[in-house]
């Protein structure tokens, strides 16, 4: 029997939900805004524990965390994510403006914890990229 291909509808490419974590609304609101053009789905918190809370929520795909934040520590943020049995899978990827030598240390002694990094400033490309490489 002949497979009629306009008897299905294509499937259209999953929406990916990006948990955006991060304290300063206008970097929040500009990385929403990269992620929604590129065709994702952006879900904003502003600070740690509102990031946390809406992971518990919310179905998330992917989490982009920056380290510096007003109401709690990144690296906090991140360990309790993936310490946590419901979350701890759920793949990270840390955005900061850490210096180098900062940011070096600070990342080796927390490998394994994340899926890659991000140095700000960056170029939209340079964070798509990133997100693609985790998601795929």
């Amino acid at each position: 029997m002949p497979h009629d291909l306009e008897a299905e509808p294509l499937a259209s490419p999953p929406r990916y939900r990006i948990l955006v974590i991060e304290d300063h609304p206008s970097t929040l609101n500009m990385v929403g805004e990269i992620l929604e053009d590129a065709g994702y789905e952006p879900v904003l918190a502003l600070g740690g524990n509102a990031g946390i809370r809406l992971l518990r929520q919310e179905t998330i795909n992917l989490v982009l965390l920056d380290l510096i934040l007003e109401d709690m520590d990144g690296w906090t943020v991140l360990k309790t994510i993936k310490m946590d049995p419901d979350l701890g899978s759920t793949p990270v990827i840390i955005v900061t403006a850490r210096t180098k030598m900062q940011e070096a240390h600070a990342l080796k002694s927390h490998e394994g914890l994340f899926e890659g990094y991000v140095l700000k400033p960056f170029l939209p490309d340079r964070l798509l990229a990133h997100v693609r490489e985790v998601l795929l």
